[in-house]
């Protein structure tokens, strides 16, 4: 064997060091991450949940009281106690508006937890937090109903009706009196100023298809973000809702609060962010 063959094979072997010494490293450095990023992640407390939150929540009640529809605000107090006002519709009694102080929630350290609601009937749930505390998703765990809640932060402190400015778009579920499927998508524009217009497609079961066109809203936002609409000029005369407005002002849960409209939400959201 020549010399330079030698260092031929020499310099092979380094370079093959080398490289095993590198995909070692890196090895090392991707477990490193992906234990950082499982161990980073702080074990939720009851303390996540803190502050005022708006609620849609919609489902069935097993019998004669049938569909149902909600919208709410809950307030947290990051120690395990909770407050309800809502706005409710129910296919079999129409319009109420229940509240409830007496209510306790646990966080547990995967960030799922549990809650109790009492009133005049005690109700459980179960749910998931999202987002460090942002959001929550919920369902009722009585045997006599399947019904889910949305719960997301109000991030306003004081609302106006010049929160809601610009166009909005519109997703309508839910039912009519009688139990049949109602749905929509379409678009709200509010001018800041307590006036709004709408154009909206709407389905429901053995009606046709109405695509409706309407300049001749109404609205005023509460303080606490709440807040009520009309519409006039339908075909059924003035259309009412009640309303909480969530996040940053970029989404709104509404309820229609007009008896032959039934149990029909509508979520808002924000077309253009900026």
């Amino acid at each position: 064997m020549t010399a330079a063959t030698l260092r031929h094979l020499q310099g092979m072997e380094m370079k093959g060091t080398i490289l095993s010494v590198f995909v070692f490293a890196s090895m090392l450095l991707l477990s490193a991450v992906a234990n950082a990023q499982t161990t980073d992640r702080p074990e939720c407390t009851s303390a996540i949940l803190n502050g005022s939150y708006g609620v849609l929540h919609d489902g069935v009640v097993f019998g004669a009281a049938g569909h149902l529809a909600e919208v709410a605000v809950v307030k947290f107090d990051g120690k395990g106690h909770w407050t309800f006002d809502a706005t409710l519709v129910r296919q079999d009694s129409g319009l109420g508006h229940p509240s409830a102080r007496d209510a306790t929630y646990t966080v547990n350290p995967d960030c799922t937890g549990s809650a109790e609601l009492r009133g005049s009937e005690t109700f459980t749930l179960d749910f998931v937090v999202l987002d460090g505390g942002q959001e929550l998703l919920q369902i009722a765990t009585r045997p006599d109903r399947v019904v889910t809640w949305e719960v997301k932060k109000q991030n306003l402190a004081n609302c106006t009706n010049a929160t809601l400015s610009g166009s909005y778009g519109v997703l309508q579920t839910g039912f009519d009196v009688a139990g049949n499927a109602r749905g929509g998508v379409g678009l709200i524009t509010f001018d800041g100023k307590g006036m709004w217009s709408l154009t909206l497609t709407e389905a429901g079961k053995d009606v046709p298809i109405r695509r409706i066109k309407n300049p001749s809203g109404s609205y005023t936002v509460n303080a606490d973000c709440r807040g009520s609409a009309s519409l006039e000029k339908t075909p059924f005369g003035t259309a009412n809702w009640e309303f909480v407005i969530v996040g940053d002002g970029n989404k709104v849960f509404q309820i229609a609060t007009t008896p032959y409209r039934g149990a029909v939400m509508w979520v808002l959201t924000k077309q253009f962010s900026r």
